[in-house]
């Protein structure tokens, strides 16, 4: 059986319990429900990852996941190539412009952004292959749960996303409780490995989940 499919079946037979039947709430609202938990675990929680890319020369953006939704909230660190001279200086992208304005001149980027999940770098590089490892910080899953698609987050945070769940149907504050009960628990045992790090190459247009 798959997760979503497990969740699913143990919100239905709470709701069973409370006398909601699936004509009251069909199976779509469920994965809906699961779905917004697991957005509000991203917002509560503040998950990082692990990207690698490699760089192409005079290519300066880099998409970092291939999401309609706004996943990257900014970047944490960065572990540069070894033959880079100079620091790579995180920056917000509402200043971007005026970095851009400078015209900076060099054989490796000295700033980077992050704007529509894209790394931005400037200047760009000027050689292929380099390595660039960025910690970036997560403001939501890429996927929501659906029918055909299971949760981003590990089992860890189930009882969490069934406990949000159940809140947001049956508007029952105990729940609400409850599934802050869970992310604190969650939280304090530092279950931030409960979401994949993924390895981008711009090369093959490839995400491998390591």
């Amino acid at each position: 059986m798959k997760r979503r499919e497990y969740l699913l079946g143990r919100v239905r037979k709470i709701l069973i319990r409370n006398n909601v039947g699936q004509n009251d709430v069909v199976n779509e609202d469920i994965y809906d429900a699961l779905s917004n938990g697991q957005n509000q675990i991203f917002a509560l929680v503040n998950f990082e990852r692990e990207y690698s890319i490699y760089l192409i020369a005079d290519e300066a953006e880099y998409e970092l996941v291939q999401s309609d939704k706004d996943v990257i909230g900014g970047i944490k660190q960065f572990i540069t190539p070894t033959a880079w001279t100079y620091s790579l200086t995180p920056i917000r992208y509402s200043y971007w412009e005026e970095i851009k304005k400078r015209g900076l001149t060099s054989t490796q980027p000295l700033y980077a952004t992050i704007f529509n999940n894209k790394l931005i770098l400037e200047p760009a590089p000027s050689t292929d292959d380099e390595e660039l490892k960025i910690w970036a910080t997560l403001k939501s899953p890429e996927e929501d749960i659906t029918k055909d698609d299971e949760p981003e987050l590990s089992i860890e945070w189930d009882e969490a996303l069934k406990f949000y769940a159940l809140w947001e149907i049956l508007g029952d504050k105990d729940y609400c409780n409850l599934f802050m009960g869970q992310i604190e628990i969650l939280k304090k045992n530092r279950a931030k490995t409960g979401i994949p790090y993924k390895n981008y190459n711009p090369q093959t247009n490839t995400n491998v989940i390591l």
